[in-house]
């Protein structure tokens, strides 16, 4: 982990925090969200213009988003950043805040902490992912983490654990997004809503359906339920 870089992330969401919600921006370059970066400071990737837990970062990032072929109008959809801000932290020229690497680590589908951490012997395209390398994304609505179990190869099948805590759901409304999905319930019991339809699941069953068509879940059972969940195409990561 390199520790320079999470003193400096959590430093610098402190003074935004101090600053009314603005960051003190640096020498030559806007730190604010969306915000141009002055043409004195703009530079290829690497240049030596960024610091270097920046560059390491951005280079990361931009490892991760193209291993998984996500455009950055995507990403910038996703977390509600613009693409030029976006292409900033990539190519090292601005920090992002806490808040705003929570964003990238979801909409890349990796836990916060695999942003911040040098690769322990892996790479963006390794083939495989070791039951060690364990990463935990906190999912929408409550009580429900996802534990990814795709590698970060390149490749538009996403594959995770999801974790449904007791009285754990989705949310209260149905949402969509582009791909595919499919699942098996591996414990518990978990009830799911597609198209108004709703299916009780117990251990064994599975399901499959087009991610467009409204859908929600939640757990229907007394302890904790476990769905293998499948997700291609669209290029999101979410069940």
């Amino acid at each position: 982990m390199e520790c320079g870089l999470v003193f400096t992330v959590v430093q610098e969401s402190f003074m935004e925090t101090q600053n009314g919600g603005r960051r003190r921006p640096r020498a030559a370059v806007s730190s604010t969200p969306g915000a141009a970066v002055r043409p004195a400071a703009a530079g290829p990737p690497g240049d030596g213009h960024g610091a270097p837990h920046d560059l390491g970062l951005g280079a990361r990032i931009r490892a991760l988003r193209k291993g998984r072929r996500l455009p950055l109008s995507e990403v910038a959809a996703i977390t509600g950043r613009s693409i030029g801000y976006l292409s900033q932290i990539e190519r090292g020229l601005s920090s992002p805040t806490v808040r705003e690497l929570a964003q990238l680590a979801a909409a890349l589908g990796v836990g916060f902490l695999e942003l911040l951490a040098e690769p322990s012997g892996g790479r963006p395209d390794a083939p495989v992912r070791r039951r060690t390398d364990e990463t935990l994304i906190p999912f929408r609505g409550q009580g429900v983490i996802k534990r990814v179990l795709a590698p970060p190869n390149e490749g538009s099948i996403a594959f995770y654990v999801m974790h449904i805590a007791v009285g754990g759901t989705s949310g209260d409304e149905p949402y969509t997004h582009d791909g595919e999905e499919a699942g098996y319930v591996l414990r518990g019991e978990v009830s799911l809503a597609i198209d108004g339809r709703t299916f009780l699941l117990r251990p064994g069953d599975s399901f499959r359906f087009m991610s467009h068509r409204p859908h929600q879940f939640s757990n229907a059972g007394r302890r904790e339920a476990e769905v293998l969940w499948v997700n291609v195409g669209g290029g999101r990561v979410g069940g």
